[in-house]
């Protein structure tokens, strides 16, 4: 099981803790239970799409300037995203993902 699955799992289980009826639990298990689901119950890593955005918003703020294309080394632009993806506690890209790849829109002239 993933991270994500056990913590749904987690969450079952103390949301149906007294019958489902917070109500009936003492005050501060209901106080703990809210602040477990606060911290734990929403999304804990970005989406695909939310990476790419923070992705390029780290790269406008950064101070060395970096450039891109296909006239450049490659290894620059995997270089940045192995270090922003660490520093996101990504996963490591599955074997053979860059099978999924679409098309790549193309370039405006």
């Amino acid at each position: 099981m993933n991270r994500e699955e056990l913590l749904d799992m987690a969450w079952v289980l103390i949301a149906n803790a007294w019958e489902g009826d917070w109500d009936k639990a003492p005050a501060d298990w209901s106080l703990a239970a809210e602040t477990w689901r606060d911290l734990y119950g929403g999304p804990s890593i970005l989406s695909a799409s939310e990476a790419l955005y923070a992705f390029a918003g780290w790269l406008t703020t950064r101070g060395t300037p970096v450039t891109l294309s296909g006239h450049h080394d490659a290894g620059v632009a995997a270089n940045l995203v192995h270090k922003f993806c660490q520093s996101q506690e990504l996963e490591e890209p599955r074997d053979g993902w860059d099978s999924l790849i679409q098309p790549y829109p193309e370039e405006e002239k």
